[in-house]
């Protein structure tokens, strides 16, 4: 079940729930025990109303943890960043143009990027975000200066993640 009540609740609502559980929920391994804790924490602290929290899919939230790609990002705790807004500027047409992003996960590693972007879109699409990934890859390689090899688009309402070869812009 996705959702308790899912007429309730549009999907662009629980989408923005499940980016706001991922950006708070400590990063680390999860049972179904500690994962409910964790969101009961969560609403206790405001993040969540009691129907918003009633609303959330445990399991799908749990599945980017136990993913090889969210241990990965667990195993990396430290270092990682989340919810980071950017702007830049880059050339376009005869002039330049500013772009405003929030980049929802990357990993500073020692050689390079490790960037991740959370969608709970009801169809998977990678190459709808390919222009998306490639614009907050530029960004943290013009702020970091590693490489953004690969991109991560983590699609939690299937628990899987797409793979995005980045192009430079």
């Amino acid at each position: 079940a996705f959702l308790a009540e899912e007429s309730e609740a549009d999907a662009a609502m629980i989408g923005t729930l499940l980016h706001r559980a991922l950006q708070n929920l400590p990063l680390q391994s999860y049972t179904d025990e500690t994962m409910r804790e964790a969101l009961d924490a969560m609403q206790k602290r405001a993040l969540f109303t009691e129907q918003e929290r009633a609303w959330l899919d445990e399991g799908l939230l749990r599945q980017f943890f136990d993913s090889s790609l969210g241990q990965a990002v667990v195993a990396n705790r430290q270092v990682v960043q989340r919810e980071r807004s950017f702007t830049m500027r880059i050339p376009y047409e005869e002039g330049e143009i500013a772009v405003d992003g929030q980049i929802d996960l990357f990993v500073p590693l020692s050689d390079r990027l490790l960037l991740i972007d959370f969608k709970s879109d009801r169809r998977p699409d990678p190459e709808r975000y390919r222009e998306q990934l490639s614009l907050y890859a530029k960004a943290l390689e013009l702020a970091y200066h590693k490489p953004v090899e690969s991109a991560y688009l983590y699609w939690i309402r299937f628990g899987r993640a797409d793979v995005l070869t980045m192009k430079k812009v």
